[in-house]
């Protein structure tokens, strides 16, 4: 029996999205920066002598089998190793659920890097985002562990990027969206912005982040979810420089200042009776 292990697995935003050509896979090519953020869930490790896989969650919404991507990501691993026994998995959540923020990508590279420290490093990384790929295409970000990234094709292609650190607070509204429901949703067809494009943006002296902010998904989901629109809007009354939705929602974000700012802005939010917000920065 080896010494459990605990993984912290933060979010993500998306700094900017843009949603390209369908692909023959059924994904589209997408344009996107990623950015981590300190807002985490957590998954303790442990092996056992059992020969399954046991994965408990402190969230009773969530399944505890294979449906879960945490359970499969442990899966995957299982299938390049030869051992015998299996896995003992404690998942909290502190991410909410399908709101844009990349929770169960993110615990799925957990789980992956996790696992590979616990079997005494048998994979590289560049070998782990090969198996994250196949989960998802936000796994392999988070397996980089890099703070911010621009993402190309299915957004896996990666490209580690240096840009400045922020504040931000986070509005979930306290309901779910289905990135594939938004994905279907978008007409790819209508004329949309013409905007600097991406590697321009982040080349250019000085930095201007209002330049990079562009979420393609934002109109789909916001049309169909008026909440979306008014948490943006109540952002910037209370200060934001800027807001954004981040993936296909609903989890708006504002970017502030500074600490003392976004601090205020949070304070005011936290008696809302739906929504939830979150005070967090780049990570």
């Amino acid at each position: 029996m080896s010494v459990p292990i605990e993984v912290l697995c933060p979010a993500k935003i998306n700094l900017s999205l843009r949603v390209l050509e369908k692909r023959a896979d059924g994904y589209h090519d997408i344009e996107t920066v990623l950015q981590r953020i300190t807002l985490f869930d957590k998954i303790r490790l442990a092996r056992t002598n059992r020969e399954d896989i046991h994965l408990t969650c402190n969230d009773s919404d969530l399944p505890e089998g294979e449906e879960n991507i945490v359970w499969r990501a442990a899966s995957v691993f299982r299938e390049y190793v030869a051992l015998s026994g299996g896995f003992s998995i404690r998942l909290w959540k502190g991410i909410p659920v399908a709101a844009g923020l990349g929770g169960g990508s993110s615990d799925a590279a957990g789980t992956l890097l996790g696992l590979n420290v616990l079997f005494g490093r048998p994979f590289t990384r560049e070998k782990l985002a090969e198996m994250g790929g196949v989960l998802g295409a936000d796994v392999p970000f988070f397996i980089l562990e890099a703070s911010s990234a621009l993402g190309e094709d299915r957004g896996d292609r990666l490209t580690e990027i240096h840009i400045p650190w922020f504040w931000f607070v986070l509005v979930n509204p306290g309901f779910e969206v289905s990135t594939a429901w938004a994905y279907r949703n978008l007409n790819s067809l209508l004329t949309r912005p013409e905007n600097k494009p991406i590697k321009a943006t982040l080349g250019q002296a000085p930095f201007k982040l209002e330049e990079l902010l562009y979420n393609d998904l934002e109109q789909v989901s916001s049309d169909a979810y008026p909440e979306i629109g008014k948490a943006k809007q109540t952002l910037i009354s209370l200060g934001a420089m800027a807001v954004l939705m981040s993936g296909s929602g609903p989890a708006v974000f504002g970017i502030f200042h500074n600490r003392e700012t976004a601090n205020r802005a949070h304070d005011a939010l936290s008696s809302h009776d739906v929504w939830k917000s979150f005070l967090v920065r780049s990570f």
